[in-house]
């Protein structure tokens, strides 16, 4: 039996493949955005048994980098993310192992725009952003 992890893993590069199939980079790829997916139990919580188990969300001010007003129609607070009561993700059934790639705000296509700057956090860029600083970003980025 395959190991949810190496599920994971595989789904993972699926997932990139795809994308890279279609001519688009991520730009952003590291492990906050990569989302599992709630496994079925999870799902069939209802809103008093999943604050039950998992507590209060917790919830943090919206703030600009410039300390200027919050844009209309933003909310004044984000919720954290949540995490579930599980061990490990061992115990994950092979069945419920299942992810889904987030935020796309840096993706793009290198075929109708060439890219210099890496956003993504330090600890998680790409070797090229720090090898090869002058040469514009690609597909090798995402892996």
């Amino acid at each position: 039996m395959l190991p949810p992890t190496r599920a994971i893993a595989a789904q993972l590069v699926l997932a990139v493949a795809y994308l890279h199939g279609r001519g688009i980079v991520h730009g952003d790829l590291h492990l906050g955005n990569v989302r599992l997916k709630l496994p079925r139990e999870y799902r069939l919580w209802s809103d008093e048994e999943l604050l039950a188990r998992c507590g209060e969300p917790e919830l943090e001010p919206v703030q600009t980098f410039d300390d200027k007003p919050i844009p209309t129609g933003v909310p004044p607070v984000a919720t954290l993310p949540l995490w579930f009561p599980m061990q490990s993700i061992t115990e994950l059934p092979l069945s419920d192992a299942h992810i889904a790639l987030a935020d796309f705000s840096e993706a793009y296509r290198p075929s109708q725009e060439s890219r210099y700057e890496c956003r993504t956090q330090i600890h998680s860029r790409p070797p090229e952003d720090r090898f090869e600083p002058t040469k514009p970003k690609s597909f090798p980025r995402d892996i």
